[in-house]
């Protein structure tokens, strides 16, 4: 470009020389149809020229042509060094601030007629409107973070859109964002206050006595999030277990308490959650002596009174029996028999009976008998009772049963469903 600029001002001044050194010559030359008297008064004055004044005049034509060209090439070196700034400007990102400056102070220091050959003027004004792209975005990401406040349960959408806003950047742009490490502290600061609400949540259904909404609520919140502690949520779900079981206790569903404890006690970790274990354990074991009828112990009698006896003798596991009438299934006898004993029931009245008895380990009540270890059978025979007077005598019948294996025994059995002994 400096070549040609050059180039073109030395032709232009030549040009102009042998215009003005073909006024004095070939001008005349070019006049044929002119009179003499005018070719004579254009020799007259060529030759009046003295050898002199024509190389003065060459002299002076070279010297303009030398300066023109010498301004020239101070005019393409200067536009030359905008050009080269601007072509260094390189990747826009909100850290070129500098860069841009550089070149735009640059560009605005030259004369007016050296801009226009700055030749790649509209690269920069490009440039500078993609940086201002570059650092709105760029703010708009510091803007969102600074307007997050103080972090709550409730910032999760405001940080969700700090969060689209920083994406949304080019890598290139992301290192600009200067309070980006508060975003990261706010994931850390907004995942602590959900677990604390988590847990004042869980805390506040076992207050109400909603143990299992509790117990899902916790177990659904460890599914779903990962924890600082989980230990605290998993206390805390061992605890409404706990109460669980103390509602199924107090609601006397005292083989699932039993089995809900044992449970409880093999997974549990919390002290505080074993200590409640061995306080209802207690409790139970000693509300299940309490229960536990007496040995021969009636619980129920609707036959009316006769003068019968029956003998029952258990094993090494109590026994709950119902002998009722085969005529009349309402009219029965409900007794109890603990291990290793036996019993006698009198006043037995006439008739003939079937035998439905149940045995297990613990004793849960009349209403679970022995939980789900529960054995139910029916003898194979009915008893019979019958009464004789004779004179001032009274025969009546005595029964036996001896209601586990025996060498030579005659009694059998068939199991039955336990609710046969709810009549």
């Amino acid at each position: 470009m400096k070549k040609w600029i050059s180039m073109l001002l030395v032709i232009a001044m030549i040009l102009g020389v042998m215009a003005g050194c073909g006024t004095s010559g070939k001008g005349n030359d070019s006049d044929k149809g002119k009179s003499d008297q005018g070719q004579e008064e254009s020799l007259k004055s060529e030759e009046g020229q003295s050898e002199a004044e024509k190389t003065d005049m060459l002299a002076q034509t070279a010297e303009q042509a030398k300066n023109a060209a010498n301004e020239a090439a101070q005019i393409q070196a200067q536009a030359q060094q905008v050009i080269d700034l601007i072509d260094d400007i390189g990747e826009i990102t909100p850290g070129s601030g500098a860069v841009l400056d550089g070149a735009r102070v640059a560009y605005d220091a030259l004369p007016e007629n050296v801009r226009a050959f700055v030749s790649n003027y509209g690269q920069l004004e490009d440039a500078e409107a993609s940086y201002q792209e570059a650092t709105s975005a760029v703010t708009a990401v510091e803007d969102a973070i600074d307007g997050l406040g103080e972090i709550t349960v409730d910032s999760r959408d405001d940080m969700d859109a700090a969060w689209d806003l920083y994406n949304a950047l080019p890598e290139s742009s992301r290192e600009y964002v200067e309070n980006f490490s508060e975003l990261e502290n706010a994931e850390d600061t907004y995942d602590t206050a959900v677990e604390e609400q988590g847990l004042a949540d869980i805390q506040a259904l076992i207050d109400a006595g909603e143990y299992q909404q509790a117990m899902d609520d916790g177990e659904a919140f460890l599914e779903d999030h990962e924890v600082s502690d989980e230990s605290a949520f998993q206390e805390l779900i061992d605890s409404a277990h706990l109460g669980l079981i103390w509602q199924a206790y107090n609601a006397n569903y005292l083989e699932y308490t039993q089995n809900e404890l044992d449970s409880l006690r093999d997974t549990t970790e919390s002290e505080t959650v074993l200590a409640g274990i061995e306080a209802l354990q207690s409790e139970l074991d000693g509300w299940l002596a309490y229960i536990q009828p007496g040995n021969g112990e009636i619980l129920a009698d609707t036959t009316g009174s006769g003068y019968g006896e029956l003998t029952v003798i258990a094993g090494s596991t109590p026994i709950y029996l119902r002998v009722e009438k085969v005529n009349d299934p309402s009219s029965y006898i409900a007794f109890y028999v603990r291990a290793d004993s036996q019993t006698t029931i009198s006043s037995v009245q006439d008739g003939t009976y079937n035998v439905f008895y149940a045995t297990g380990d613990t004793w849960y009540g009349e209403s679970e008998l022995f939980g789900s270890e529960t054995s139910a059978y029916q003898t194979d025979d009915t008893i019979s009772f019958t009464t004789t007077y004779s004179g001032n005598y009274i025969e009546y019948s005595i029964v036996t049963l001896t209601l586990y294996s025996v060498a030579g025994g005659n009694l059998t059995t068939t199991p039955v469903d336990p609710s046969k002994l709810h009549g």
